[in-house]
């Protein structure tokens, strides 16, 4: 889903500076602008993602986001990858870009601005009304060594904002969203590594398609689950297998059925650990009211 945004007036934050020392210092939009040929403008760890953002969906939707995918990844380093979906195709279409530092010092500044700043999960909710239906956005920075995670409930409706419990807070996190999802990333994702995870099913589905991807009884088994990330013709094959990798779908192998889901794995996942914390940073607890 693409919303339309309605830009706050965002105030510059203290952002550290260019070449500077590592305190705070209020960074002016001509020093964002100056700052374009070096990462240590930025500060940030290329491999890390500096901000993400996920749509979540509290009823009925169209589509479910795998194994915590998100929406838009940025790097410290600039590379954004995208997911998105062409309906009635459940499965996620992923495709990458760069922006330069100064970019990522800006949408740094935005993040500040909606209060993405301190470590800790908030989801805002809304005075005198209930929300039972719809969905939102959850954005996580990682900011001064923190990593902070707001969940803004129909973050898409401005009209909404005056029942919010902190509605400046509000609109300057729809707008750092509309930021990241109109962040140029064109080229096709390279899905040579897949994530792969399949848990015993509790249903008896006499429709099971058969499974014709890599072992799932011999998968590792460990606190994030039956899951092991694939690569090379295995990742091909995986891919091909999943019939909807939106949806943890049942198959069968031998004479026992797995949920099964399947994605390509994003650059800074290295193992299902890590994958489980992508899936941790998107749930969503009840709809707020």
């Amino acid at each position: 889903m693409r919303r339309l945004a309605v830009p706050p007036a965002l105030a510059l934050l203290a952002l550290t500076a260019c070449g500077g020392a590592p305190d705070p210092v209020t960074l002016q939009p001509s020093a964002v602008a100056d700052c374009q040929d070096t990462a240590s403008c930025s500060r940030f760890d290329p491999d890390v993602p500096v901000l993400r953002m996920s749509s979540v969906c509290y009823g009925a939707c169209a589509y479910v986001t795998p194994l915590g995918l998100p929406d838009v990844v940025l790097y410290g380093d600039g590379r954004v990858v995208r997911s998105t979906h062409a309906l009635p195709d459940p499965r996620p279409v992923l495709t990458t870009g760069q922006v330069p530092p100064g970019r990522v010092a800006e949408l740094a500044v935005q993040a500040r601005a909606a209060g993405l700043t301190g470590g800790q999960r908030t989801t805002l909710g809304f005075t005198g009304i209930s929300v039972a239906d719809g969905g939102g956005d959850v954005l996580t920075a990682v900011l001064d060594g923190q990593q902070t995670t707001v969940e803004s409930p129909q973050a898409y409706d401005a009209s909404l904002d005056g029942s919010s419990s902190d509605p400046a807070r509000r609109a300057a996190l729809r707008t750092l969203g509309e930021a990241l999802r109109g962040l140029a990333a064109d080229t096709p994702y390279d899905d040579d590594r897949v994530v792969l995870r399949a848990d015993p099913s509790p249903y008896q589905d006499s429709d099971a398609a058969a499974w014709t991807g890599p072992q799932l009884t011999g998968l590792p088994n460990d606190s994030s689950g039956r899951c092991n990330i694939v690569t090379g013709e295995a990742a091909r094959v995986t891919l091909s297998a999943v019939s909807q990798d939106a949806f943890p779908t049942v198959h069968q192998e031998g004479d026992r059925e797995f949920l099964v889901e399947a994605r390509p794995a994003l650059p800074h996942e290295q193992t299902c650990p890590d994958v489980a914390e992508s899936v941790r940073l998107v749930a969503s607890g009840q709809s707020p009211g």
